[in-house]
């Protein structure tokens, strides 16, 4: 017997078996996370070289050239990419579709371990990421614009303690960033003329700078039934601590070649909306999210916090809202599936005029 034979006579056990892998489709759909786009890892990576106060043609000599000789042999590369500006120097690595990048940055670590001896002593702490810059998360979900007719550009603290944290508590956000206000921060103004005057240069201010700010362990010491963690404490805690810096043995401090201030660094560009001053809003999602689910929630808390006193006249405009795309695009599809069904029912029942035959057939497509 075939397995058409089989199936015309057992007509009611075929049924079942549909029906059943109808139901597991369904079961199984509920649960499948919704996403825009399928979760595909380029096969890139990206080398951060902080190396700030220097030109690009310093750091193109003494950083990236060495550190391109260096990983030009890793396994499976395809081609090289760097940019070098003030602040160092970035390298993109295109890796070939089928290299494991994890074992790639295993063998690009090695390799700059091997060839950090012959970089400057003052460059930063390098960075080895799958994105351009440096942060493993996915792209926006949600953009929005932060308004109001008082003045945000110096209420980084307000907004980041009433909107950015309680949005990243939520469960899947990844991060949250204001863009268009800045965090106060210690800025040092050097000023030429007493640069020259005192014959010092930039580098020996910042290195110095550099090598006074740091916390670091020493180790424990143990007597009997007492144990004791030591450590240097050589970070700066205020401005004065700063200025009062020895930069040479001669007694030059710091405030004899700067000025100290802490305050919020000036903008370099300025949006607005509705002719007030605006500040955009950026919410990323951890890879493994449901963006839809994620999205219904940041939307709820947006919505709770108009109640919130300390944000009175903050308005909050949401432009980009990925899991609202994904709701339409999902809707548009259901649409059409449901549709293209209806129709061809039709078409079938005209052809075979028995609503049994007709039923088993749409059910079998």
């Amino acid at each position: 017997m075939t397995l058409p034979e089989l199936a015309i006579r057992r007509h009611v056990t075929t049924l079942m078996l549909i029906v059943s892998m109808v139901v597991l489709g369904l079961v199984a759909i509920t649960r499948l996370p919704l996403a825009f786009l399928p979760d595909v890892e380029e096969p890139e990576i990206f080398v951060q070289l902080p190396y700030p106060n220097a030109s690009p043609e310093q750091v193109e000599r003494t950083i990236v050239r060495p550190v391109e000789d260096a990983l030009g042999s890793v396994k499976g590369l395809q081609s090289i990419w760097s940019r070098c500006d003030e602040n160092g120097g970035r390298i993109r690595l295109e890796m070939d579709w089928s290299t494991n990048l994890q074992l790639a940055r295993v063998e690009i670590w090695e390799k700059l371990d091997r060839v950090r001896r012959d970089l400057p002593d003052d460059l930063g702490d390098i960075m080895v990421s799958g994105h351009w810059n440096g942060r493993e998360t996915d792209e926006p979900i949600m953009e929005g614009r932060l308004s109001s007719n008082l003045d945000l550009s110096q209420s980084y603290d307000l907004l980041d303690r009433k909107i950015v944290k309680p949005l990243e508590r939520i469960r899947g956000v990844a991060q949250v960033q204001l863009d268009g206000v800045n965090p106060r921060e210690v800025r040092i103004n050097l000023r030429v003329a007493d640069l020259e005057l005192h014959n010092i240069d930039v580098r020996d201010v910042s290195m110095r700078l550099r090598t006074s700010n740091f916390d670091q362990s020493l180790g424990k010491i143990t007597e009997g039934d007492h144990r004791w963690a030591l450590r240097t404490v050589g970070a700066f805690a205020t401005v004065e601590e700063i200025e009062d810096l020895v930069l040479r043995e001669d007694g030059l401090r710091v405030r004899d070649v700067a000025d100290v201030v802490y305050e919020e660094p000036p903008l370099e560009y300025g949006r607005h909306l509705d002719g007030n001053f605006a500040i955009g809003i950026t919410v990323s999602a951890e890879s493994k999210g449901n963006v839809v689910e994620i999205c219904d929630e940041l939307e709820a808390r947006i919505a709770a916090m108009d109640s919130d006193p300390d944000l009175d006249g903050v308005n909050f405009l949401v432009w980009f809202n990925q899991g609202e795309e994904i709701r339409n695009t999902l809707n548009d599809l259901a649409f059409t599936g449901i549709f293209g069904a209806v129709l061809a029912c039709l078409v079938l029942f005209l052809f075979l005029r028995r609503v049994s035959t007709t039923l088993i057939s749409v059910l079998c497509i």
